[in-house]
């Protein structure tokens, strides 16, 4: 260590040439004040808008999938559907996209909104119960070993799902039929 001091001593000419130039303390006390009081952080207009877009779409989009039911069941609920075949998937994607159309009809078909509502949510009930059938059989597939009769029971569910609310339909449309009015056209043919 006193090796090191006295090399600093012998040498200190070398070490002091460099000096500040002219005005460096003074422009440095007048910098001093900045350090001591923290600027405070302003949020500008252009930042909070992105903020605000981005929190908009994301509960546009929980939204949507929420109120259209766009999350397949076996995704909610946690089945197994990762280890179901991919034919049995596509038929599950079938015959979603079927009951939503038909879900549909019936809606257009139903002569008033109440009828409408009151109709729909009788058919969800009935094809809620018929999708949780499905949750328990694709669990019992997978659990079974793949058995083809469990694969065949969760197809005639979805084929059962799709013939009730073919009925349903039909009902609609005959009633739609009985209740419209004679016309002159129809009496003279």
């Amino acid at each position: 260590m006193e090796k090191l001091e006295n090399l600093i001593r012998n040498k200190r000419q070398e070490f002091d040439q460099a000096e500040p130039s002219e005005g460096h303390f003074e422009r440095f006390l007048m910098k001093l004040p900045d350090f001591n009081h923290p600027r405070k952080t302003v949020f500008r207009m252009k930042t909070l808008l992105r903020v605000a877009a981005v929190i908009l779409i994301i509960v546009a989009v929980s939204f949507s999938v929420n109120y259209f039911n766009l999350m397949p069941d076996a995704l909610v609920k946690g089945s197994t559907a990762g280890e179901l075949p991919p034919e049995l998937k596509d038929v599950e994607v079938y015959y979603t996209s079927l009951t939503g159309e038909k879900l549909q009809q019936i809606d257009e078909l139903a002569t008033s909104r109440e009828e409408a509502d009151r109709i729909r949510k009788q058919a969800m009930q009935e094809v809620s119960e018929l999708k949780n059938s499905n949750t328990e059989l694709q669990q019992e597939y997978v659990a079974s070993g793949k058995n083809e009769r469990v694969l065949d029971a969760i197809v005639n569910n979805y084929r059962i799902i799709s013939n009730l609310l073919d009925h349903i339909i039909n009902e609609l449309s005959s009633e739609n039929t009985t209740e419209q009015p004679v016309s002159q056209s129809s009496l003279n043919s």
